[in-house]
């Protein structure tokens, strides 16, 4: 009885414990921990019971030095505008629509190699971040980015496409 009482209790606690994480906004390492264990956008929608924003009502700017890559390409994609807490981002192949590439370490940006994608290096509200994108050895093709952007807590905007159109690029 006494071994039943004290696994409910604790289970209790720890329930308890989680929830109250989340008056206060979900931690760090919750963040590190739910992206880097999935690597697709799906599981983004719903997170605490809070929708994305509609896509029209984005505050943010994004843009990419360029969509073409061939061995060796470095790309820089930029995300500025109203200040933001977080962000993840993914690059893919227009024609195969996988992901591929690597993302440069740097102060703003955690590099997740195993998803190809990058991820806020911290919770700090910033208004822009400069992300290196580094294209793959031996393949060449067109990339396109999606992306995350948390501005808080309970406000974030899920498949935000950044795509460049072949004029675009040829004018670049």
């Amino acid at each position: 009885m006494f071994k039943l009482f004290f696994t409910v209790l604790v289970f209790n606690l720890c329930i308890v414990q989680n929830f109250a994480s989340f008056a206060y906004g979900l931690p760090f390492r919750f963040y590190h921990g739910f992206f880097y264990r999935r690597c697709n956008f799906s599981f983004i929608y719903g997170i605490c019971g809070v929708s994305p924003q509609p896509i029209d009502t984005l505050p943010y700017k994004l843009k990419a030095s360029g969509y073409n890559y061939n061995p060796g390409t470095t790309i820089t994609v930029t995300i500025d505008g109203d200040s933001f807490s977080g962000f993840y981002i993914r690059a893919f192949d227009e024609a195969t629509r996988e992901p591929l590439g690597s993302w440069e370490e740097s102060t703003s940006l955690h590099a997740m190699d195993r998803c190809n994608a990058a991820i806020q290096a911290d919770r700090k509200d910033k208004k822009s971040v400069e992300l290196k994108w580094n294209s793959p050895p031996g393949r060449s093709g067109r990339v396109y980015f999606k992306n995350v952007i948390m501005k808080n807590n309970t406000t974030y905007w899920s498949n935000v496409i950044l795509k460049g159109n072949k004029e675009e690029n040829e004018k670049a």
